[in-house]
């Protein structure tokens, strides 16, 4: 109906999400085989490219290398990012410096360069990349989230390592790259967070304030804390602006979000509601809960995504906004993924709140 490519592939950014889902339920082995897939299929230069297949060869990609007669790498830079990211989070929970070692040696030295010089040279942006639904390209608040916390992470594995002057200049990058991004992507006239600008010459000629969830990156990648005023008011946008007002209910990706649409997007129904982007919100309830009744949201939206999965269990990555039929395909990993990673924070969360 579609004529559309299947989902057999690696997606280095959903393998990143998956793998910190399994770390902090406690199956690390699982995650280490997706870190030694991502040094296999890391190019020289450091970078992944768009996505694999299982076997490593390069997938099948609409990302051009050539734009308008001028270069340019296709790529959704967050896929490295998010990776190095991973790998710092994995040593928290496992504390195995080998691993932490033979990381560093085949995977974020040279990821970490590569974040490093992947930027404007003076404002510190990262350089335009695509989008993590893989649509647009441009500088997104999503990618340089996670370029933040990807310089931050290998700052860390440096630091933990004892490479010092690598230390230093992640450190310093991760820095001025969030500087970068509280300057040029926060609209503080709407009091959001925009999903991207568009620049040429170091100078930007347009900006995008569509609602997109995919701006929760900002706290939840830790580029800003998640009851930083910013954030808080982007976040209270999104929940605005992309809930899906039918008997179904979610939240949709952003507005005016066509892929797999069943009817024309509207105010009342902005897009299909995804499983990931509603379970993005929860978590954000989850982080800035302080008491029990402040998850009373998150815990609705939890028994919300467990109602419309499958009778077998399997989760869809969208479904339909007035039947709540699977769309698109499913199981869907990193639906399941941040389904877990969903429960084990308001667990955890409920625990610090109540004292039990």
């Amino acid at each position: 109906e579609f004529n559309r490519d299947t989902y057999t592939y690696v997606w280095p950014r959903d393998g990143a999400f998956v793998s910190m889902a399994m770390d902090e339920a406690g199956h690390h082995e699982v995650a280490r085989r997706f870190f030694d897939f991502c040094c296999r299929c890391q190019t020289e230069d450091g970078y992944l490219l768009h996505k694999y297949n299982p076997d490593g060869s390069l997938g099948s990609t609409w990302h051009p290398w050539f734009r308008e007669g001028r270069a340019q790498l296709p790529i959704q830079e967050d896929e490295t990012a998010l990776v190095v990211l991973a790998i710092w989070k994995h040593f928290e929970k496992t504390r195995d410096f080998e691993f932490l070692q033979d990381m560093y040696e085949r995977f974020v030295n040279r990821a970490g360069k590569f974040m490093k010089e992947f930027r404007e040279t003076h404002s510190h942006l990262p350089l335009a990349s695509y989008d993590p639904w893989e649509e647009h390209r441009g500088v997104f608040t999503y990618t340089t989230a996670c370029t933040v916390a990807g310089l931050d992470a290998a700052a860390k594995i440096c630091q933990m390592l004892g490479h010092y002057n690598h230390f230093e200049a992640f450190e310093a990058a991760a820095e001025e790259t969030k500087q970068a991004m509280l300057y040029h992507l926060y609209d503080e006239s709407q009091k959001t967070f925009v999903k991207k600008i568009k620049r040429e010459n170091e100078k930007t000629i347009e900006s995008d304030v569509t609602p997109d969830m995919s701006i929760a990156a900002i706290w939840k990648t830790g580029a800003l804390p998640p009851d930083d005023p910013r954030v808080v008011a982007t976040m209270q946008r999104l929940k605005q602006t992309l809930t899906v007002h039918t008997t179904v209910g979610g939240l949709a990706r952003y507005t005016n979000d066509f892929y797999h649409s069943k009817e024309k997007p509207s105010k009342n129904v902005p897009g299909n509601p995804w499983f990931i982007t509603t379970l993005w919100y929860a978590q954000w309830r989850i982080a800035v809960a302080q008491t029990k009744e402040d998850l009373a949201e998150a815990k609705a939206i939890l028994e919300w995504a467990t109602r419309h999965a499958g009778p077998t269990g399997m989760i869809a990555e969208q479904m339909h906004p007035r039947t709540g039929a699977p769309l698109s395909v499913a199981p869907l990993t990193w639906s399941h993924a941040t389904f877990v990673e969903t429960v084990l924070q308001f667990v955890k969360k409920e625990q610090q709140v109540t004292g039990s």
